[in-house]
């Protein structure tokens, strides 16, 4: 009787919680006003006892429909309960017994629902087979709760699953936004491990020069910051970057009046003529007073030559 599934017991798959109950399918209830209206033999008893059915079924159809936990299962159970106490006074009570099909079209299992929907059925037709009512008023009054009790019930099951679907692709869509995220996350951080360890080669090979450096000339190693040093550093960092090379090695020497930086490599290509860090290292060369050098043949080696004791 309604159209927005919640969640079902433990054992099916969980849908949305239902918020609030569509409550215009209490429409329904005025069913039970049927036979007193009409019929001549109806008097207060009849009217009180649907009256209190009324006040009794809409807080629990409510309830049920409003608040997930153990009143869920219980709501088809006591609909029954209260269909067959004021079926004595009221055979229209059989509509009762649709919005017990619904509960468990919503609530249960399908199998378990099935069942409820053969059980209710032939509950119909026990309520039938007793009540003393002419013929055409007794075919209104059971034989179309039976079949609104399946037309009811089925479509209250085919609901739910659309909505446990729906719930189902949420959860997916979720888990596949958290999956995304988790990728970039991994992603990012490859990347800083290999712009850090990028980092910690140039650290160490400048340490290593500033080792070389101390016994030859403490003052110069005091300063790996100078200009011939970063043109080192830079040379080194695009062998890293670049080269793919097995080998690399940085030679210092002087030749008479020159004191020559020779880095090598055995890799294929660490320089790129027209890069900006070439055209630094050049400029930072020249501004020494020297010259720089490129060959590229089975690897590539880069010359550095200077006047002897210039601070660089």
């Amino acid at each position: 009787m309604t159209t927005t599934p919640a969640p079902r017991h433990a054992g099916a798959t969980a849908a949305p919680s239902r918020q609030s109950a569509e409550l215009w399918y209490l429409g329904f209830l005025s069913i039970l006003v049927v036979q007193p209206a009409f019929d001549p033999a109806a008097g207060a008893v009849e009217w009180v006892v649907t009256g209190a059915a009324v006040l009794a079924f809409v807080p629990l159809y409510v309830a049920v429909h409003a608040r997930p936990g153990p009143l869920r299962r219980l709501g088809a159970p006591l609909s029954v309960l209260l269909a067959v106490a004021v079926f004595w006074f009221n055979g229209g009570a059989t509509v009762l017994l649709i919005y017990a099909a619904s509960f468990v079209g919503f609530y249960e299992p399908r199998r378990t629902a099935m069942r409820w929907f053969v059980g209710l059925s032939l509950l119909v037709v026990a309520m039938g087979v007793m009540a003393p009512l002419p013929l055409p008023f007794a075919l209104a009054v059971f034989a179309v709760p039976v079949v609104f009790i399946w037309l009811v019930g089925m479509s209250a099951i085919e609901e739910a699953e659309r909505e446990r679907e729906a719930q189902r692709l949420r959860v997916d869509n979720a888990r596949i936004g958290q999956l995304a995220t988790a990728a970039e996350r991994e992603r990012i951080a490859r990347d800083l491990h290999d712009v850090l360890g990028q980092s910690l080669t140039e650290i160490i090979v400048r340490a290593q020069l500033a080792r070389r450096l101390v016994g030859a000339d403490g003052e110069r190693a005091v300063t790996a910051e100078t200009a011939l040093a970063l043109v080192v550093r830079e040379a080194v960092t695009n062998v890293i970057r670049h080269a793919d090379a097995a080998r690399c090695a940085i030679v210092l020497r002087r030749e008479g009046s020159t004191d020559v930086i020779e880095v090598t490599d055995d890799g294929h290509g660490g320089i790129e003529e027209e890069s900006s860090g070439l055209l630094g290292m050049r400029e930072r060369v020249l501004a020494l007073g020297g010259e720089l050098t490129i060959t590229d043949s089975d690897g590539v080696s880069v010359r550095v030559r200077v006047p002897a004791g210039v601070p660089a």
